[in-house]
């Protein structure tokens, strides 16, 4: 009697299972880093597009004998001069009137600009401004108020500063707000 050999060629189902599932942790990993990844670099924009507005409301103060505008008519009257302003190539047909105060960087992100006078910026008051963020207008906002500094490590809180003293900023997608103190 002759003794066959069975010669099987293939991968057990443990090998093919293991395979698998390295496979799906991979999967996993991208999926789960790349909203982050995603979320970080749009904040990134955020910042440089802050980064220009505060620029531009630098050159506007060095036109102006050093003042700042002081509320947002003239936060978006200054837009106008010193900032690409939407209404030119606008793609929502708006009226001009609707659209004053709306900054569109080459980011492709549009910006409505707000602007306070000196007064009082409690947590509670920032976070009404936050709430306002793409409150159905979608556009994200981009706040400016005269007479205070930005909050830092010693104090967590935006505190009351001269009127020569100003900051811009804005809320990130991560929950927490960018600011620049602006001289």
């Amino acid at each position: 009697m002759k003794k066959h050999r069975l010669n099987r060629s293939g991968f057990t189902i443990i090998e093919v299972v293991l395979v698998l599932a390295i496979a799906g942790l991979i999967f996993l990993m991208v999926f789960v880093a790349l909203p982050a990844l995603q979320r970080n670099q749009r904040d990134t924009q955020r910042k440089n597009d802050l980064a220009i507005f505060v620029d531009s409301l630098q050159r506007y103060a060095a036109n102006n004998r050093n003042q700042y505008p002081k509320n947002t008519t003239e936060l978006r009257a200054m837009s106008s001069d010193y900032l690409k302003i939407s209404g030119e190539g606008n793609s929502n047909n708006e009226s001009d009137s609707n659209r004053e105060g709306i900054f569109e960087p080459n980011s492709g992100i549009s910006y409505r600009l707000w602007g306070t006078g000196s007064g009082s910026l409690t947590p509670t008051y920032l976070d009404y401004l936050k709430s306002l963020q793409d409150a159905g207008s979608g556009y994200h906002l981009i706040y400016f108020h005269i007479g205070f500094r930005c909050p830092d490590a010693s104090d967590p809180n935006t505190a009351p500063a001269d009127s020569s003293h100003a900051i811009a900023w804005m809320p990130l997608e991560q929950g927490t707000t960018y600011c620049v103190q602006v001289y």
